[in-house]
């Protein structure tokens, strides 16, 4: 049952992806060179309202809303491989949304700091916080290298809204991933 909010959702395979944010989807066909946990990424996006998470349109909205996937899956990747070392995760990730504007997908239509600007604008902690279970479940499972995972169709549905159980780890998490969100946004004031 999905709760209230907008209704978000993906499913994801070796051979196709689908991702909507109520009745706006993306749709693609052919091989699948991300993990699934970045189709989640582009829908903890799409959660908070206002921030580009849809990659099609224009090359620029492309674009703007891979940055904010990137961003959000690398972020939370490096909060919950580094629980110990938190004081590293945001000159890494910084230093990735950087590459990504000036050399990976390049000509990006602003500049990084602008991109991150942009990112924190837009950025909901509380939504990010409260909805990272779903990535850090689907993070869990790709790192364990369980073949079954990724053989197999993916799909997840949840609302906007929706307040999904964490287990102790991933509550622990949670906590660091605030922390991280709110130095991120003072330091792009």
């Amino acid at each position: 049952m999905i709760g209230s909010g907008l209704h978000l959702g993906m499913r994801w395979s070796l051979t196709d992806q689908s991702m909507r944010c109520d009745d706006d989807s993306y749709v693609h066909e052919g091989p699948i060179h991300t993990d699934p946990s970045h189709d989640c990424a582009h829908l903890l996006a799409a959660a908070n309202r206002g921030m580009a998470w849809r990659p099609s349109g224009d090359r620029a909205e492309i674009k703007l809303a891979e940055f904010n996937a990137i961003f959000i899956e690398h972020l939370l990747d490096r909060v919950s491989a580094y629980p110990s070392r938190q004081e590293q995760v945001l000159p890494e990730v910084k230093r990735y949304g950087d590459w990504f504007v000036e050399s990976h997908f390049a000509p990006f239509p602003i500049s990084a700091a602008e991109a991150r600007q942009r990112f924190c604008d837009s950025l909901d902690v509380e939504t990010i916080v409260r909805l990272s279970p779903h990535f850090f479940v689907m993070k869990r499972e790709e790192r364990a290298g369980r073949r079954p995972f990724r053989s197999r169709p993916i799909d997840l549905e949840f609302g906007s809204e929706d307040t999904p159980i964490p287990d102790a780890e991933i509550a622990n998490l949670q906590v660091l991933l605030r922390d991280r969100l709110q130095i991120l946004i003072a330091s792009e004031k």
